[in-house]
């Protein structure tokens, strides 16, 4: 079943985009904060004399939010960057390969190293930013987050890749 667009309406795809969509105008709003703290800390130490740390401690955390959220929830795959020099010289069944191993190791690694992520960001809360007085923890604990969502996508495109349509994957 298709859209006049060409869109598929399978439920678990149209979910999908929408929380690709949430994801891009989540990203969108912390960019805004970043880039607002980083207006506000130049305008008041430059224009008024008045430093704002705590616009620099929200910017930095903004930062930190922003990349993790886009790099787990909004990148495809085709706008990741990698190093692909060996991997375009190969033919089509080792980049097939190439990438299965890839998924598998990384995934891998992030899946084993995600317990200890989750511990240590948990155990981090006794401690807090210097002025905004935010756990440790919960500042980033878009770490977990974004360990755990590569990991299934990681999972889904192998998934892809084992299909008999697998070529659209490489």
């Amino acid at each position: 079943m298709t859209t006049e667009q060409g869109e598929t309406r399978h439920p678990l795809r149209r979910t999908m985009n929408s929380l690709r969509r949430v994801s891009e105008y989540a990203s969108a709003l912390i960019f805004f904060v970043m880039f607002l703290c980083f207006i506000i800390q130049v305008v008041g130490r430059y224009v008024f004399n008045i430093p704002a740390p705590w616009a620099g401690e929200l910017a930095l955390l903004s930062f930190i939010w922003f990349v993790f959220v886009g790099c787990a929830f909004v990148l495809t795959k085709e706008e990741n960057i990698r190093i692909d020099i060996v991997y375009r010289m190969l033919p089509e069944g080792g980049r097939r390969v190439a990438s299965m191993i890839v998924l598998v190791v990384t995934a891998g690694l992030f899946a084993a190293a995600l317990p200890a992520t989750f511990d240590y960001t948990s155990f981090m809360n006794w401690q807090t930013t210097p002025v905004l007085m935010i756990g440790f923890g919960y500042a980033f604990s878009i770490m977990v987050i974004f360990m755990a969502a590569y990991v299934i996508r990681a999972l889904v495109h192998l998934w892809r890749l084992l299909r008999a349509d697998w070529r659209r994957e490489i």
